[in-house]
Formats: structure tokens, sequence, C-alpha cells
């Protein structure tokens, strides 16, 4: 569900738009499920720093061209929000697992993880058709390095994941990891010739003001 939401989402709006909500959400999903399920509350402080990561989703939703039409626009950040809440959902999952008193090897966990990703994706992709299908063995023709670059880079940064999960709040780990915001709006502006227009900025500034105080917060 992850991935279809997300690139249901890529679909619909920027990826300096999709990326930063469904990140930026996801803390706040992982405080409320983390706390409900883990019980791991946070205090007042923590909370601040939540709020100032809403307030920065609602400034990167600002942001969002008109001009691209109005279901279009609802739709993808729909799909965004989503995607945050199923990034949180896992976190929440692997958290408690990573937390068991008889708790699984980190890497056997992740491989059985993704043996289920990849039948999931692979009877997804089955469903959708020929068309998809020839298009993946297109990409794979024009840019196999870069296929197994991501191939290998995605689970080998999940690891890194899991190994937090094991020591730190499940909020703290899926606030810490979204420093990729950052990046996904400078590959967007730079890379894909998006625009990227101040309330945008803001809101993603904002979101990591509230990420880095979740985590100053939580080493202390």
């Amino acid at each position: 569900l992850y991935f279809a939401l997300l690139f249901s989402a890529y679909h619909h709006v920027d990826l300096s738009v999709a990326y930063p909500l469904s990140r930026g959400v996801a803390p706040v999903f992982a405080l409320v499920v983390g706390g409900l399920l883990l019980h791991e509350w946070v205090a007042l402080p923590e909370g601040v720093a939540v709020a100032t990561i809403l307030v920065g989703v609602g400034a990167v939703s600002l942001s969002v061209r008109r001009s691209d039409g109005e279901g279009r626009i609802g739709l993808g950040m729909l799909f965004a929000v989503a995607t945050g809440a199923m990034i949180a959902g896992y976190h929440v999952v692997d958290r408690r697992a990573m937390t068991l008193a008889a708790k699984p090897d980190s890497l056997e966990f992740m491989f059985l993880k993704h043996v289920f990703i990849v039948l999931f994706l692979a009877a997804f992709l089955w469903l959708r058709g020929n068309g998809v299908r020839q298009r993946l063995a297109g990409e794979w023709r024009r840019s196999p390095l870069t296929v197994l670059a991501v191939g290998v880079m995605t689970p080998l940064a999940y690891f890194l994941i899991l190994l937090a999960l094991t020591r730190g709040n499940v909020t703290y780990v899926s606030a810490g990891r979204n420093i990729g915001i950052v990046l996904s709006t400078l590959v967007g502006k730079l890379l894909l010739g998006e625009t990227v227009r101040g309330w945008r900025w803001l809101g993603v500034a904002l979101i990591l003001a509230g990420i880095a105080g979740l985590v100053f917060l939580g080493a202390h």
C-alpha cells in the first residue's frame, strides 16, 4: 500500500510536494499510533515540535499551483497524506518487533519484509497489464545501473532504520529520517525543473525545524 499510494501521489503532484507532505505527517501519525499502541507518549515540548511540522505541512499545501486543477491537486495531496499514515504504521509495527523480549534478527526481519513487498508489487504490476511490464523492461534497458543502485540502497537505508528502532522512540525515528525532505525539494527544483515557491521553502524549513526539535528533545 505504501508504494501504491506514494507513486499515485507522484502522479498527481510534484515530488517537492508529495515527499515533504508524506514524510512530514508521518511523525504526527506515529506520535498518535505509537502512543495508543506502544504507550510511547511525548511531553509538551515534543508536542510543540509536532505542531511546527503540521504548520510546515500546511505551508507546503499552500504552495501548490492552482492552475494544475483543484481535483487533481487535492487527490495528490490526499495520496501523500495517506502515504504518511502508511509510513507511521509500518514504523510502529517494526518498533514493536524490534523491542520484543525475543526480538528477531534485524537482517532476517528485513529480508522477510522485503520478500512480502516483492510479492505484493509483482502481483500489483501483473494486474496492471503488459503496458506496465513493457515500461519496466524498457527502464531496465535504459538505466540498469540506476535500478541496481536503488535496489541496493533502499534495503540498506531501511536496515539502518531498524537499528534505530531498537534504540529510540518511534516518533523520533520517524521524524529523524525526514532529512530527505530537503533533498527531495532540491532534486525537484534542480533536476526535475519543478517550481519551488516561497511557501514551499517555508514549509520545508518548518518541517525540518520541527524534526530537529524532536531529535534534540529525544537526545536529552
